[in-house]
């Protein structure tokens, strides 16, 4: 099965442009909607690991045990093989590590960890070559200042995943079309795509390619705290609009739809000496 994935980077005018923000992340209300039943291993077969999966995360956040916010992720991501080992291509880091021997691949969990400001009790299990379950609980004691000084965070974390194909091709004719040469990109390959909703206000959309391109489109709680991150062989290059006067970038982000099947973003960034939109449609089927 061949996934559909289209990523555009128009570009606009070199000199600054205006943008009305657009819809604050939907406030997670979507994304309790989605589950891993919503998708199958039908066209998967469980002789190895090697494939495109699909994983749903849940995560839960606590200050000093009381409740505050929740956000889940759905993401792409793909399994290769590298010798002895597989590669496990994760946008979100939910898998503590990328590489995992072939004879320990069923049976490898994660050790939990402590120090004097943390804790994490955690637990990962290919239960097959098809199925992935995982959960967490990441304690830490913050001090100094800012508005969780002195407190204790925590986050309950649970995640699925299914393999869903045997192919690792997430290459879709995708590709990067600018004014400015160093975000111009003929083709993309694509190790993993995520996307992440919050009741706090925040989304993001995570974009990791084998050709060293990265890029992370972050919509905040406020109109104030849009960012987008791209890092190439090229280029690397971060920017937010925020509340500083001198700040001269331009940031909108819109969420499109958010199904079980599709989720579309597009993000407007401009700048006196670089400009583009950001078009990201990923398929889920």
């Amino acid at each position: 099965m061949k996934k559909e994935i289209s990523i555009s980077l128009l570009a606009l005018s070199l000199a600054a442009c205006g943008g009305d923000s657009g819809s604050n992340a939907n406030e997670g209300e979507n994304s309790s909607k989605i589950t891993i039943s919503s998708y199958s291993s039908a066209e998967a077969t469980d002789t190895s690991p090697v494939g495109t999966w699909i994983a749903v995360r849940s995560n839960i956040h606590f200050t000093d045990d009381v409740q505050d916010y929740t956000f889940q992720s759905r993401e792409l991501f793909t399994i290769n093989e590298q010798g002895d080992n597989y590669l496990i291509n994760s946008c979100d880091g939910f898998i503590s590590r990328s590489s995992v021997a072939k004879d320990a691949f069923l049976t490898d969990d994660i050790e939990d960890s402590e120090s004097d400001n943390y804790s994490e009790k955690s637990k990962q299990t290919f239960t097959s070559n098809i199925n992935f379950t995982g959960n967490s609980v990441y304690t830490e004691k913050v001090t100094g200042e800012g508005n969780e000084a002195d407190s204790e965070q925590k986050w309950i974390k649970t995640t699925d995943a299914i393999k869903i194909s045997d192919t690792t091709d997430l290459q879709e004719n995708i590709s990067i079309t600018s004014q400015n040469t160093d975000l111009s990109h003929d083709k993309i390959d694509i190790k993993c795509a995520n996307f992440r909703e919050g009741t706090d206000g925040l989304s993001t959309v995570n974009i990791n390619s084998p050709d060293n391109l990265s890029f992370t489109l972050e919509n905040g709680a406020t109109d104030e705290d849009h960012g987008i991150y791209f890092e190439s062989e090229n280029l690397t290059f971060e920017a937010f609009k925020d509340d500083d006067e001198n700040d001269v970038i331009d940031i909108s982000y819109e969420i499109t739809n958010n199904t079980v099947d599709n989720y579309s973003v597009t993000a407007i960034y401009s700048e006196p000496s670089r400009s583009a939109t950001f078009n990201v449609s990923v398929d889920f089927k």
